[in-house]
């Protein structure tokens, strides 16, 4: 809706079944950044954060899509765990059990956001979502909470897997770049080492590796040296193009 852009899967924002890209969801108003939990939807059809909001319509404050609108395709695997809608990237939490909306990703008994890492989020026996004093009080604080299988120490027969650790990449915590499949917790500058959360932030080096907008401009980018001697490419003797010194083959170039 703002630019006309196509938007792809990877970048797409729905909100009230319209598409808009990552980097095109900003406020209206004063053009901040705005994701699934602090956009709010506009009676005349565009996005605002809260204050831009409230300045433009008062009162009546309309927040972003029940996400639960857009239903997943049975099967598809990008459903969400909670509330069973389709879950984009830019809104995507990954947990064992699959994958939920940011908004979606809360403690099952307090209702309260969660982050999730497992020292906020705990998963019960019931394959609810727990926050730590919830999930004692329900369950016994003895009780262990499901553990995260850790895949990158699957390592991947095909040699398709993670490009940095080599481990087997799932669904619910693949993050593609230029076509290599990277678990999210790998997905870091190779640089600086810190997490890479959005992708249109991420560069590619001449090393095929990751780095952060602030580590890229500072790489050497030399590419690999190339040997120039030719001479080492023997001619046909007898032939115009052979050296007389060298015997090797003479180009156009160096002629």
């Amino acid at each position: 809706p703002r630019c006309g852009g196509k938007v792809f899967h990877a970048e797409e924002v729905n909100v009230k079944g319209r598409s808009f890209h990552a980097k095109c969801c900003t406020c209206k108003g004063c053009a901040i950044r705005l994701d699934s939990l602090t956009l709010n939807a506009g009676l005349d059809g565009d996005i605002y954060c809260k204050t831009c909001y409230a300045q433009a319509f008062g009162q009546y404050r309309y927040t972003a899509t029940d996400p639960a609108l857009v239903q997943a395709e049975p099967g598809s695997g990008n459903g969400c765990g909670k509330c069973g809608g389709k879950v984009y990237d830019q809104e995507k939490v990954s947990s064992k059990n699959g994958a939920y909306h940011k908004q979606c990703f809360a403690c099952h008994q307090c209702k309260r956001n969660l982050d999730s890492t497992l020292v906020y989020a705990f998963e019960a026996p019931d394959n609810n979502i727990y926050c730590k004093k919830c999930f004692q009080d329900s369950f016994g604080e003895g009780t262990t909470p499901l553990i995260w299988a850790d895949t990158t120490s699957i390592q991947c027969l095909d040699g398709k897997g993670c490009p940095r650790c080599g481990g087997a990449v799932y669904k619910a915590e693949e993050i593609v770049e230029k076509g290599r499949n990277f678990h999210k917790r790998c997905f870091t500058c190779k640089k600086c080492k810190r997490p890479q959360g959005d992708k249109l932030q991420v560069f590619v080096g001449f090393d095929e590796e990751i780095y952060c907008k602030g580590c890229y401009p500072n790489l050497q980018h030399t590419p690999l040296g190339m040997d120039s001697d030719t001479s080492k490419i023997t001619g046909n003797e007898g032939e115009s193009d052979v050296c007389p010194r060298c015997k090797g083959k003479v180009f156009e170039a160096e002629k």
